[in-house]
């Protein structure tokens, strides 16, 4: 049969899961598109699986990063650590060796400040429960200006984010943690 070209959308049946130095193993069922159609599949599956593609409710945002009662925590390098083929950034590091072990900060993108308990907004996301990821597309759980801006760790921005700092010994136990409110700039 001819090889199944790169961007070719499929449904397979896993015959058996990846090991070290092996890659997973599927049966071919069927070809459905190729890559020219793909926007066309999604919109398909979503009506197929009652996956709301619009977000209903009006939201606007203030763009604004303020420090107000957040810890400052720009001053540290903060790295993204999602992968390069990631839909959203929403996860940063910054690890500091001290003499008797490691600071370890990780930071969240903070998405509560932007989405507040009970609000239309807060009970859609809570409807929809999760973003949902197809070949080369993402059905945002929260509207597009927090997903890919607001709430994305992207270089270079003032973000706010819930954050944690651990503190480990030179063997990487955990010595104590606190939990903070705080802004970064990756």
């Amino acid at each position: 049969k001819n090889p199944i070209k790169n961007g070719t959308m499929i449904r397979a049946k896993i015959i058996d899961y990846p090991k070290p130095g092996r890659p997973i193993i599927v049966e071919l069922i069927e070809e459905i598109s190729s890559e020219s159609n793909i926007s066309e599949k999604v919109e398909t599956v979503c009506h197929a699986y009652d996956i709301p593609v619009a977000i209903e409710c009006q939201t606007s945002f203030d763009k604004n990063i303020c420090l107000d009662n957040r810890e400052d925590w720009r001053h540290l390098p903060f790295v993204t650590i999602d992968g390069n083929d990631a839909k959203d950034f929403d996860d940063a590091l910054y690890v500091e060796h001290k003499a008797n072990g490691y600071d370890v900060y990780v930071a969240i993108a903070d998405v509560s400040h932007y989405v507040t308990p009970g609000s239309d907004l807060d009970k859609e996301a809570r409807n929809r429960s999760t973003s949902v990821y197809f070949p080369g597309c993402v059905v945002p759980m929260l509207p597009e200006v927090l997903s890919n801006d607001l709430c994305s760790l992207v270089p270079h921005q003032d973000r706010y984010v819930m954050g944690v700092k651990v503190c480990l010994d030179l063997k990487g136990h955990v010595e104590s943690y606190t939990l903070h409110e705080a802004i970064i700039h990756s």
